[in-house]
């Protein structure tokens, strides 16, 4: 089985990036635990998935393999990471924090040093790693997860992520969440957003009252909605857009990437830091 699994690594350093944990680290960890992917049994069938949550320890009372196999499973480490003192942190202090304060292995010393050497660092008595060392060429391979890692910041302003609603994180593009989706109002209905836009079909004269392009999508009857982000649901189409983004002509708010025809793109979009604005191919 591959030790790595890109769709386990993307959600790896989104929820790191929601969190402020050092994604290098989380994947350094990660690679020497259950591996960067989902299926690992360790400890004798009582630790499961990347990071291992262990029956009785990390892993949640009446939660199994499926839990730590999942992307709820991934958020639910990264947050414990951030809680157990790894969030602001980089490198060695970071590792030593997520090693030392949520995984607690028998051996912390070694887990702490293969993690090091993983995570590029040369200088194993206390030397820090370049600025994006191992997004050169190491864990943080994809480009477009190099562009959300060299922005500093995932999401800004907008609720922490919640996978609950997409776990199985569907990758064709016809597919959305609780079935197919089609048309924006019908997915956000999925999302449990429906309640929660602010702006959607508009008259020539409105768009040019709120300033809006003259290209807009909002001039498209049922192409174009805009969502407050701090709805509890917002997270969850936001970690969706993310992974998907093929699905979305837009996808544009108060973050530090945007979708413009289906890629993912490094930067805020102008004009969207109070609001997400979502379009559909």
């Amino acid at each position: 089985m591959p030790r790595t699994d890109p769709k386990v690594k993307r959600l790896i350093v989104f929820y790191a990036r929601a969190y402020n944990v050092d994604p290098n680290a989380a994947l350094a960890v990660a690679a020497g635990e259950g591996g960067i992917r989902y299926g690992a049994v360790g400890d004798q069938g009582s630790s499961f998935g990347p990071f291992q949550l262990h029956v009785g320890g990390a892993l949640p009372a009446g939660k199994g393999p499926e839990f730590a196999n999942s992307p709820a499973g991934i958020e639910y480490a990264i947050r414990k990471m951030a809680e157990a003192g790894a969030s602001g942190l980089r490198g060695r202090a970071a590792i030593e924090k997520i090693v030392g304060g949520f995984e607690r292995p028998a051996d912390p010393a070694g887990s702490i040093r293969r993690a090091l050497t993983r995570y590029g660092i040369a200088d194993l008595a206390g030397g820090a790693a370049p600025a994006g060392a191992a997004a050169a060429g190491g864990l943080l391979a994809d480009p477009r997860l190099q562009a959300v890692y060299a922005s500093g910041n995932a999401l800004v302003g907008v609720p922490t992520p919640d996978l609950s609603m997409v776990a199985a994180a569907p990758q064709n593009a016809s597919q959305a969440p609780s079935g197919a989706s089609s048309s924006i109002d019908d997915m956000l209905a999925r999302f449990g957003l429906a309640d929660a836009v602010t702006s959607g079909d508009r008259s020539p004269g409105r768009n040019r009252a709120v300033g809006g392009s003259p290209t807009s999508f909002h001039l498209q009857p049922g192409r174009a909605r805009d969502i407050n982000p701090q709805a509890a649901a917002s997270g969850r189409l936001v970690s969706y857009a993310y992974q998907n983004p093929q699905q979305f002509a837009e996808f544009f708010g108060p973050f530090d990437w945007y979708v413009k025809n289906g890629q993912i793109r490094r930067g805020r979009f102008p004009g969207h830091g109070d609001h997400i604005h979502a379009v559909l191919t």
